[in-house]
């Protein structure tokens, strides 16, 4: 076991030593986020694993108060509304980084429960790839990061009330201007805020392949409105159970045709009566 500690620690070494100094420094910053956010020790080595009950490992995604506003809906709004804009596209590039993140995680170990510096708790398992120092995962992340940073925000207020006060998170830097009331960085932080509560899942395009973006109330969601049947009726399944139906209609109206034909023949006291065909 020894050897085998000593041989990992030679080839973490040699990864080192083949670094530039860029992807030093980006390696630095990552290891320092991590252990701010207990996903390391300080000298850099894994949490010890906790241990959980079977009960702690059911994934069952929670039910929505459908009378509370979510950010996933104003952001599904927004994506609608600016489709085919430059804001939309940078907003669905960051999104797809999001996505790419979570599709490195190839499996979950030990429970882990964080509190950030607002005691917002955080909880459930930690992937393979945070506790292992996966490279592609760290090259991903810190993309992710990266493309993040370019929004800035500033807390501003706008007037005192009776009791309390009107302000928001206002944009800063570079493509700030507030020119609408939802902007691109409001459509980050809608974004972000999503992702923190677990959310992120539930904003999809409806799967006919229209295009409109929603935020699924049901996990079990794929679709707005009637695009369900519109879908279905398009598909080869029905194309091909339509096909199946109509060639026994038409046999079956021939077959009716065919019959009244021999009654117009028949004297009217020895016609029976005109029954339909069963399949």
């Amino acid at each position: 076991m020894r050897k085998a500690r000593r041989e990992e620690q030679s080839h973490d070494a040699a990864e080192i030593a083949a670094m530039t100094d860029e992807q030093l420094e980006q390696e630095m910053e990552i290891w320092t986020e991590e252990i701010a956010l207990g996903l390391r020790n300080s000298d850099g080595s894994a949490p010890a694993e906790q241990e959980c009950s079977d009960v702690a490992l059911v994934v069952c995604p929670p039910k929505l108060d459908l009378g509370t506003p979510r950010y996933g809906e104003s952001l599904a709004r927004w994506l609608n509304e600016s489709k085919g804009t430059d804001e939309n596209l940078r907003v669905c590039a960051v999104m797809a980084s999001f996505a790419a993140v979570r599709a490195t995680i190839t499996g979950y170990s030990n429970a882990s429960h964080i509190t950030d510096e607002w005691g917002r708790i955080f909880s459930g398992r930690m992937p393979n790839e945070v506790l292992s120092g996966d490279q592609e995962y760290r090259r991903l992340i810190s993309g992710l990061r990266r493309k993040l940073r370019q929004y800035l925000f500033f807390p501003g207020v706008e007037c005192p009330l009776e009791r309390q006060w009107v302000g928001s998170w206002e944009p800063t830097g570079q493509r700030s201007g507030r020119k609408r009331y939802f902007t691109e960085h409001d459509a980050i932080r809608c974004l972000y805020e999503t992702s923190l509560d677990g959310e992120l899942e539930r904003l999809r395009k409806c799967k006919c392949g229209c295009g409109v973006w929603f935020f699924a109330s049901r996990s079990d969601k794929h679709f707005i409105g009637d695009h369900r049947q519109k879908s279905y009726r398009s598909s080869a399944d029905f194309k091909r159970h339509r096909a199946g139906y109509m060639s026994r209609y038409r046999r079956q109206q021939k077959m009716l045709d065919e019959k009244a034909l021999e009654r117009v023949a028949i004297p009217r006291t020895q016609r029976r009566p005109l029954t339909r065909p069963i399949d």
